[in-house]
């Protein structure tokens, strides 16, 4: 069975225990029984949340995963071609990190990796050199 699946039926579960928790009257015979159902509330409501999470991290693609960082001029190759525009990516450096020219990320599948290629996780860890 697949988390999305769980997912799912967890949603159906949530909605049985909401009908049930509100069909009951408000009388002191019922408050055990209230108490218990708003427990299981509660329970499914948390196990829903940590399900969810794990979907999206299964979904999740990093840039390292999908594409390679092309420095120039290597990069060059690349250009002409018709789908560079539309998939290929420009770095552009945070404040913290030293600025690459025209150095861009590319998905793998339209690159022959070689070992001279840079990851986005060296490009993040460079340190910034301070030219004073």
């Amino acid at each position: 069975m697949t988390n999305k699946k769980i997912y799912n039926m967890l949603v159906e579960i949530q909605g049985q225990l909401e009908d049930a928790y509100y069909s009951l009257p408000d009388y002191n015979a019922n408050s055990d029984g209230k108490s218990s159902l708003d427990g299981a509330r509660c329970d499914v409501s948390n196990l829903m949340d940590d399900v969810e999470r794990t979907i999206l991290n299964e979904d999740k693609v990093t840039m390292d995963e999908e594409y390679v960082l092309v420095l120039f001029p290597d990069v060059q190759d690349y250009m002409t071609e018709k789908w560079f525009r539309q998939d290929a990516y420009l770095c552009q450096p945070r404040e913290h990190q030293e600025h690459i020219d025209s150095a861009y990320f590319i998905p793998k599948d339209r690159v022959i990796l070689d070992k001279d290629k840079v990851t986005l996780d060296e490009v993040l860890n460079t340190p910034v050199v301070n030219p004073l």
